[in-house]
Parts: C-alpha cells; structure tokens; sequence
C-alpha cells in the first residue's frame, strides 16, 4: 500500500502540470524545459493522446525490420522462438474458428499432443488476434502483439505513475517510456512474446494498492479477478515475478507503516478471496490441464540462466551504446538480456534512492529491486560466463518446487519498474522544487537533462530480422493431400519447429510427429521435443551422418511398426546433399516408391497400416 505522503492528489497533478514560468537562457535544457512547457500544458486528454500515440510510434519503430514484411520475416536472433509464437497464435485461431479445445494440440508429437497450457501459448492475445490472423497471418498477428506489448506496457506505467507516484505528466512519460523500452524489455521481445506482454502487470498493481479502500471491496476483488484471469492467459511467468514482488514490496511496507495495512487488511483480505474465487471458477480447467491433464510434466527443462555480475554495468546488444560482442559475454544470448542497464543508469538510480529516500514507498521499492537484482544472480556467481564457485541467495530456493522451474535471471525485470519509479519521482522533484516560489530552478533545467543523458545509450535499436526459411510448394499449395489424409500425420525430416511451421502453412491440415515444445518425458519431467521411433532415428542418421544402415525384414518390420504407432500417412525428406543419399535409404525401408518434387521426396505409407 502507498501512504497518502507518497500520492499525488489529482489537484496537485493539476498544480503542477503547469509547474514553470518563464525562463530564461537558451540553453539546449532550457529549450527543452520550454517544450514539455506547452506539451504539458495541453489538456490532459490530448497529453494522454499524444503520450499513446508517440509510444506506438516508438514501438512501431523498433520492430520497423519486421513491420517491412511480417507476413514473411522473423527476428533473426532467436527464429526458432519467434516461429513457435506464430504457431500458437495461429493454432488458437485454428481452434476458435473450428471450436476446439485450445489448452491441448492433438496435432502435435503424434500420435500423443502436446499439453499446450504446459508450454507459452499466449492464448488470450491469440483469441483476440484471430481475426488478424485469419485475414492477415500469423507474423502479423505476432508483429502487432511485439509491438502492442511495449507501447502498451510504456502506457501502462504511464497512467500508473502519474496516479500513483508522481504529480507532473512528463515525469510519467520518461518513466513509462523506460518501463516500455528498457533493455531486459526489447531483449526478451526478441523471441519470448509473453515475457514482453506485460501491459496488464500495472493494471494489477493498481488494483492491489487499492485493495481495502472502504465500499471497494467487491468492485476491487472482481476487477483483480479479471486481470488475472486476463495475465495468466497471457503469461503465467510475468504474473509471478509480480506476485513475488508484491509480497516482497508489502512485506517491507508492513515494517514502517503496518497501522496502515491492518486498518485495511480485512478489506484486502475479502477482495482477494473474491478474486480467487473468480480467476478459479474461470482457470479451473486449463490449470488442471496444465498440471494433471494429458501430457503433463514436472520441472522444465529449461537452462538455468543467471544473470552474469558483469551484465548490470554493460549495454545490450540492441541499444545505442550496446556492442555485440561485449553483450555476448555477459549473456547466454540475445533474448536474455534482462539485467544490462549501464553503470551511468545504475549511478543515477543511487543518486535518486539516497534523495528520495524518505518516501516510504520508494524505499521499499528500492529494497524490493536489490533483493531481486541479488537473487536474479542465480544458484552461483559469475562473471563474464566463468562461475566463481561463490553460492548466490537463489540457491536457497532453486530446488523448491514451482521456484526450481524459474529462470534466475528474469527476476532481473523487477529492476526495471523500480527504476523508472526512480526516474519518474526524480524527475517530478527536480520540477517540483523548481517551480516553487525559493524554488531550485538550475535543478528543474539540468537534472531532466542529466537523466535524458543517462538514457540516451539505452535508446534501443531495431532487431535484426531476417526471410523466414520458405516452406516447399508441396506443403503450402496443398500437394500434400496426394500423400495424405485430413487431419494424417506427417512424418517430415526437418527439425521441429520447420515441422510446426510447415503444419502452419498447410493450414494445420495435418499432423506432425514432433515439433519445437516441451512435453512430458519417461520419468515424468519435461523434455524437449517428442522422442523419434527407431524408424526415424535410423532415416534421421542417414541425413544428418550420412550414415548408410543395414536393411534387414527386422528393420523393415519395426518401420510398419512405427508407421502404426504414429499413425503416418506420409514420410517426407527435404532435397539437400545428405537427403540424396537418405532417398534410397528410406525407398528401401519402407518398400513404397518415392514421389518426387523440386524440394522434396514424399512416401505414401498408408498401405503399410
């Protein structure tokens, strides 16, 4: 909860939106302070406006590579990922369209599926992007969700600022603009979409600090309720980390003002079960499906990533002070780059805690950032990717269940709120100090610009995208139904996400053995992929090895075997050099003559049934 010292009143907001007087110099801050002047002093649903519209722009700017073709290219530096979010979106459409069950993918690792509520589905942007994707494709839906998700997280924190934190517009601005735009932001929208889906996290946080308010009480509990309902479909991982933060920040709360938080704990307390109660009457089926339904597992198979010490100092890869090769020693990859802020960013943050210090809630978000920039740091200490044998605090809980299947180094994303709250209040000081009477006003001028001068090499820079592999015309022009069924499988030799987007050009006319997903092993953990038949090993090794098998009727048996058990109507091998020698091979196993296409080799199997 924020004590009412720390909240600006809509009358004080007034006040200070038009916080300057004239002023005089010509400096390039003075220039500055001028234009947020008359920016500022517009009525505030035109601000409102414009802060909306320039943040779409900026978003819009960002993934400009992708907005030049997004029906046709994918970011370059995690494809394989990005790929998967266009099959989920277009899966989702797939299954509204048809009214099917869109927590389960039957047409995944078949004949089994795949639990899709277990792996990062999005379904609710998928839901309400189905048109776009019917109409337009799955990269367009996925380029609008990418671009959607940092205007609307930057606007989000926007509107949460300038009613929670600060009392001045353009402190809201800067401090929704880095929310929506901060390094771990873009880094993660290279090719995790529900991990840059974070517009509704300020909503929630909104909600909870009004949590007790007297006559609010069912209006809170369904308004929270829904949001969450709305998050987990979205992203259950970012809902999490907030929750953690949450009781982190409220837990130091409780240390300085808990009269405060008692007098409204009963309210709290009932708007809660009441939003408990609403996001299970409505989750109660996906979340059974993702922890007891087909195909469950437990634990994710996931690299344990910490955050690397020398990672806070640095500048990411896509930014203007960022260089690859630096960023690429401090991160396992592109999309993981959570915790690079710059030490000028990390200096200027001290210098705003020490000064806004007082403010109880400001401290206690501070607090909350430390705390989560430390565990981030994971099970062990590193540097520059060497371990330095030292235990982090993550090791603590890294083998609690639920804790043991979270990335260390995403809990790095708390700091980015809890920055640009710094930035904001800061910002909204320095002018509010400057407009008073005794005021500071070379403080109102030059600490804006020193905090424009901090941010400028964290400006982010377009990631790179590249054409996406084309699919063969056998399966974007339908030809595939000469070697199949509706709904058949097929069994193509390519890796697994070609085998997803495949499926997705054909219109998810078919099914595939495999795919790029996560899904239940033997031992009930979560594995990587579907495991191949032997069938398919040896075909695969002939391929990949060039490797020649012998072909005995035990060989030969094994693959009807395998045929029946995935239920295979087709067998399909791409040409390239080792698919030359794999032609043979696989017209020996199988015993069918191939069909031959510009791209491809296609066996129909479904004699062999």
């Amino acid at each position: 909860m924020v004590v009412s010292g720390d909240v600006r009143t809509p009358t004080q907001r007034g006040d200070n939106d038009r916080h300057s007087g004239a002023r005089s110099g010509s400096t390039v801050a003075d220039r500055l302070g001028r234009l947020a002047d008359r920016v500022t002093a517009l009525p505030a649903g035109w601000c409102h406006l414009a802060v909306v519209a320039s943040m779409l722009l900026a978003a819009v700017a960002v993934f400009g590579h992708l907005w030049v073709d997004p029906h046709g290219r994918v970011l370059y530096d995690n494809a394989a990922d990005y790929e998967l979010f266009e099959w989920m979106l277009g899966h989702t459409a797939v299954a509204v369209t048809n009214l099917e069950n869109p927590f389960f993918a039957p047409d995944l690792g078949a004949p089994n599926g795949v639990n899709l509520m277990a792996n990062t589905s999005v379904l609710l942007p998928g839901v309400i992007l189905t048109p776009v994707t019917l109409l337009g494709s799955a990269g367009l839906s996925a380029t609008l969700l990418l671009t959607v998700s940092l205007a609307g997280t930057a606007v989000a924190w926007y509107f949460f600022l300038l009613r929670w934190v600060v009392g001045t517009r353009s402190a809201a601005f800067v401090g929704g603009l880095f929310c929506g735009f901060a390094p771990g932001m873009v880094s993660q929208a290279t090719g995790h979409l529900h991990m840059s889906a974070l517009f509704l996290i300020p909503l929630i946080l909104w909600v909870v600090l009004r949590l007790g308010e007297p006559g609010r009480t069912v209006r809170n509990g369904i308004q929270l309720g829904l949001l969450a309902i709305a998050q987990l479909l979205t992203g259950e991982e970012p809902i999490f980390l907030a929750a953690l933060a949450l009781v982190a920040f409220l837990a130091c709360y409780a240390v300085w003002r808990w009269r405060e938080l008692r007098d409204r704990l009963r309210g709290a307390l009932a708007s809660l079960a009441l939003a408990v109660a609403i996001a299970l009457l409505a989750l109660g089926y996906p979340l059974w499906t993702q922890f007891f339904g087909p195909h469950a597992y437990h634990g994710v198979p996931n690299e344990k990533y910490p955050a690397d010490l020398g990672a806070f100092v640095n500048y990411p890869t896509y930014s203007l002070g960022g260089d690859p090769a630096t960023a690429a020693r401090f991160s396992p990859n592109v999309s993981e780059q959570a915790t690079f802020f710059g030490w000028p960013l990390l200096a200027l943050a001290l210098v705003c805690a020490i000064w806004l210090w007082r403010r109880v809630a400001v401290r206690c978000a501070v607090l909350t950032g430390i705390g989560f920039g430390l565990l981030s740091l994971g099970a062990e200490l590193q540097l520059a990717g060497e371990p330095l044998g030292i235990p982090g605090p993550w090791d603590l809980v890294d083998r609690l269940p639920v804790f043991r299947d979270v990335i260390p180094l995403r809990l790095g994303m708390v700091l980015i709120p809890v920055i640009g709250i710094l930035i904001a209040a800061s910002w909204d000081r320095a002018l509010t100090v400057g407009a008073a009477p005794a005021g500071d006003r070379p403080l109102a001028r030059l600490w804006p610009a020193a905090v424009v001068a901090v941010l400028v090499p964290l400006v982010p820079l377009p990631p790179a995208a590249v054409g996406e592999v084309p699919t063969p015309r056998f399966v974007s022009q339908g030809e595939w139904r000469g070697c199949a069924d509706e709904g058949g499988t097929v069994v193509a030799f390519v890796d697994g996400i070609r085998q997803m987007t495949w499926q997705r050009d054909a219109g998810y006319g078919f099914a595939v053995h495999g795919g790029y997903h996560i899904t239940r092993g033997p031992d009930g953990k979560g594995q990587w992929g579907t495991a191949p038949r032997p069938t398919e090993t040896l075909i695969y090794d002939a391929i990949i090895r060039a490797r020649v098998p012998e072909i005995t009727e035990q060989v030969r048996a094994q693959a009807v075997e395998d045929i029946r058990y995935r239920r295979a109507d087709c067998f399909v091998v791409p040409l390239h050099p080792n698919g030359v020698l794999a032609e043979p091979v696989v017209t020996a196993i199988l015993g069918v003559p191939p069909i031959r296409t510009p791209e491809l080799w296609a066996w129909d199997v479904r004699g062999l049934r």
